[in-house]
């Protein structure tokens, strides 16, 4: 089911007593913009939040780039020939400490239209590797994590609807940090809220000089 930003908003402001048009506290941008920040939060923290399916052409090589706003590798599906429209061989992943140990010369060996395999290392979440090399020609079917699109009033949202309730909570955490230099029970409703969020997507955060408006979010280091 498809979240409406406008839906999530309007709940905002019920919660902030905030529903006069003719005089708004926060306007309908800064609420939205509070919204694509907390999108953007939400799949630092959990990367399949925003999973796109992207059919790519590799580089001369074994170092590849996942393509723009990547985020992460998520998987791979097959190979899709020199015209990426001709699904084939299936290539799994494969860690890249066991590839450099079995097969020390993968780097160098000679390229190939065929992908066996990809290499990820964690280590380096916006590039993944291939082998055999690739000779520039071929194509890819991979799942990526990306950095969700801004989003406007009369749109849905674009990472998982699963995270509504984050994102209700991250708007409300924004909206009362902005009073929160001149309202102590301002300051108290931001932290709630913050703390929210970070339960909500399940990741290890804290909040820190809320009054400053600082934020410090801190990831277990393992977004799988």
């Amino acid at each position: 089911m498809a979240i409406a930003v406008n839906d999530i908003v309007a709940n905002v402001r019920d919660v902030l007593l905030d529903t006069d048009s003719d005089n708004y506290r926060w306007s309908s941008d800064e609420l939205i913009g509070f919204l694509n920040e907390g999108s953007k939060m939400v799949v630092i923290n959990k990367s399949d939040a925003n999973t796109v399916f992207a059919t790519v052409q590799l580089s001369s090589g074994t170092e590849q780039d996942l393509p723009t706003g990547g985020i992460q590798l998520i998987d791979v599906v097959c190979n899709m020939g020199t015209t990426g429209t001709t699904p084939g061989r299936t290539c799994p992943i494969v860690d890249k400490r066991k590839i450099d140990t079995s097969t020390p010369t993968w780097h160098s060996d000679t390229a190939a239209i065929v992908v066996k395999n990809v290499v990820y290392d964690k280590n380096q979440k916006n590039k993944f590797y291939v082998y055999p090399q690739s000779n520039g020609t071929n194509y890819i079917r991979i799942v990526h994590s990306a950095i969700p699109t801004i989003v406007s009033a009369g749109d849905n949202i674009v990472i998982s609807d699963v995270y509504e309730t984050a994102l209700f909570d991250w708007i409300l955490f924004r909206a009362f940090l902005k009073d929160s230099d001149i309202s102590p029970s301002a300051a108290q409703r931001a932290s709630f809220h913050l703390s929210s969020f970070s339960t909500a997507v399940g990741a290890q955060m804290k909040a820190e000089d809320i009054n400053d408006g600082y934020k410090e979010i801190t990831d277990d280091g393992d977004l799988n």
